[in-house]
C-alpha cells in the first residue's frame, strides 16, 4: 500500500518545464531567461528578445531567430516600440543602420562583436 501512495504522489508532481531557448541561425540555442521577449503581430518580423546588460538583441523572421551584437538600449527600446516593425524594417535598411536589415546587419553584425555567452 506505502508504494502505492509513493507512485501516486510522484505521478502528482509537475514535470519539470524545460527552458525556453532560441535557436540562433548559423550559431547555437540561447536560453532566453535573461531576455525581455515580445511576440509580434507582424507576418515579417514575428518575435524581438533583447538582453540588455550582454547588448545582444535576437530577432525572428520567418521562423528563424538572428542576432545582433553590441545593440544599445535606445535602439532596442526603438524597436520595441516600433508599431510598425515592418515599416521600420524596410525604411532603416536602406538608411545604413539595420542589412538582413543594413542598420543591425553591419552595425551590430556578430561576425564584427563577440558574442555574449549565456
Amino acid at each position: 500500500m506505502k508504494r502505492i501512495w509513493i507512485l501516486v504522489f510522484t505521478l502528482l508532481l509537475p514535470a519539470p518545464v524545460a527552458a525556453e531557448e532560441a535557436c540562433v541561425k548559423d550559431h547555437k540555442c540561447v536560453p532566453l531567461d535573461q531576455f525581455k521577449c515580445e511576440d509580434t503581430r507582424n507576418y515579417l518580423l514575428e518575435r524581438l528578445c533583447y538582453a540588455e546588460a550582454r547588448r545582444y538583441l535576437l530577432v525572428k523572421m520567418r521562423g528563424s531567430y538572428s542576432h545582433y551584437c553590441e545593440v544599445g538600449p535606445e535602439l532596442a527600446a526603438e524597436l520595441f516600440a516600433e508599431p510598425s516593425l515592418t515599416d521600420y524594417y524596410n525604411v532603416t535598411s536602406y538608411e545604413g543602420t539595420f542589412a538582413s536589415s543594413a542598420k543591425l546587419g553591419s552595425a551590430f553584425n556578430c561576425r564584427n562583436h563577440p558574442i555574449p555567452q549565456f
